[in-house]
């Protein structure tokens, strides 16, 4: 995947990860997301990895069930 793509890909996953954190009113998730999105809009890579492979595997298995 290009990075470009992955960065795209990491924002739709984050902000499924923070309209979960807010429909638990998880504030504390949510501000964790929200610094992350910003990390990626800022082009951190090491974030960008983390959240398609930690969080994405979580939506994966999630909407598998």
């Amino acid at each position: 995947m290009t990075y470009s793509i992955k960065a795209e890909v990491a924002m739709e996953i984050i902000s499924m990860c923070m309209a979960v954190a807010k429909k638990e009113k998880d504030l504390e998730k949510y501000n964790i997301f929200s610094e992350e999105k910003e990390k990626i809009y800022l082009g951190d890579e090491k974030i960008i990895e983390k959240v398609i492979n930690e969080y994405g595997e979580y939506f994966k298995k999630r909407m598998v069930q």
